[in-house]
């Protein structure tokens, strides 16, 4: 029975979804946040609360557009009370620990938190807690202890893919063996490669790209740095695309380009 004297928090409460895409974004006082926008299983699309990094103050810089986040050095690490750090202790604390240092070593050479697309397509289910944090009282200007609502991964349901009708397998058009003298580019059929729902909104030039990319690496995280250094054929980053930085983390498009 439900507790009439409980309010509701404004939050989406009790759901399951997959994270669909990350940014870093600065906020209008110039602080720096970890942006994530989920897409639930029932269907909504859930934009977070943003998870506060640190200002420029405090040497928190995104000098590509969001894609990462970096400090003042090397190896400057998030601040224990941000709230993007809580952040992320909940879900390794909700059993993502595992994937989340599996992705961040095999991706993205140890610095997995400070990458964006760390967190697309992980799947949590998510609850609203109440929770102490520090805010700044807007007359004294002090930070204040300060009990808010906000909703965090409690549960870690694996990696997954949208919905299962978005899972549908790449198919490539049966063709001819191409003459012994033809390149691997010539061998590529531009024109009947079929694009799987989860590639949608990649230029077909680029898709043909990626896939030649697949095939000169033999390992999915060869693969991975390649494209999270490559640039595409408007000039700009591969990874300015949300379905490639959507795809990039899954082995499963990694071989299907390959196949």
């Amino acid at each position: 029975m439900a507790d009439e004297f409980s309010w509701d928090s404004g939050l989406k409460e009790d759901w399951d979804g997959v994270v669909k895409d990350s940014i870093f974004i600065q906020q209008d006082r110039g602080n720096y946040a970890l942006q994530l926008i989920s897409l639930a299983d029932d269907g909504e699309e859930v934009v977070h609360r943003p998870l506060s990094v640190g200002g420029a103050d405090k040497g928190w810089h995104s000098y590509d557009g969001g894609e990462t986040i970096v400090g003042a050095t090397e190896n400057q690490k998030y601040h224990a009370r941000s709230s993007v750090a809580g952040f992320i202790d909940a879900a390794a604390k909700s059993g993502a620990e595992a994937e989340l240092r599996r992705r961040s070593t095999g991706l993205y050479g140890s610095r997995g938190p400070y990458h964006a697309a760390l967190w697309v397509g992980l799947r949590f289910h998510w609850d609203v807690v109440t929770v102490i944090q520090q805010r700044q009282n807007q007359q004294t200007k002090e930070w204040e202890d300060t009990q808010v609502q906000i909703m965090v991964p409690t549960r870690y349901l694996g990696t997954a893919e949208m919905q299962q009708q978005q899972l549908q397998p790449q198919q490539v058009q049966p063709q001819q063996t191409p003459p012994p003298a033809q390149s691997i580019q010539q061998q590529i059929p531009t024109t009947t490669f079929q694009q799987p729902a989860t590639n949608g909104g990649i230029p077909e030039e680029d898709l043909v790209n990626l896939k030649l990319l697949a095939m000169e690496h033999e390992e999915w995280g060869a693969f991975a740095d390649a494209v999270l250094s490559g640039t595409a054929t408007n000039g700009e980053s591969y990874v300015k695309n949300t379905t490639i930085r959507a795809n990039v983390s899954k082995k499963e498009w990694f071989d299907q380009l390959r196949a």
